[in-house]
């Protein structure tokens, strides 16, 4: 594989983290961004790479973000969903985001 085709495998699987986390299936995510389910799920395997505009529509049906469909900013709003995906109880999601500030503070101090 090439490097492009890895690429657009880590766009495809946030995808599928971000059309997950909203409980959507690859129906009802094409039927929203006006394509086929197969096209969804060719974006999904990376074998298909969406094109800037279509990344821009699929972020706003899934109510994430550009960035995190790019792989490049993850904020807390991209993390609950990725967490949701992950179909983690509350109590499970509220520890991950504990050790994610630990973790930040051993970062801050070095």
């Amino acid at each position: 594989m090439n490097n492009n085709h890895n690429l657009y495998k880590t766009v495809g699987e946030l995808i599928r983290t971000a059309r997950v986390g909203m409980g959507m299936t690859q129906n009802e995510l094409a039927s929203k961004i006006d394509v086929t389910a197969a096209t969804i799920s060719l974006y999904e395997s990376g074998d298909r790479k969406p094109e800037l505009e279509k990344i821009k529509i699929i972020a706003k049906v899934l109510n994430t973000s550009e960035a995190f469909l790019m792989g490049s900013v993850v904020d807390s709003a991209d993390i609950n969903l990725a967490l949701r995906s992950e179909k983690l109880s509350p109590s499970e999601i509220t520890q991950v985001k504990e050790y994610i500030k630990l973790v930040k503070r051993a970062k801050e101090n070095g």
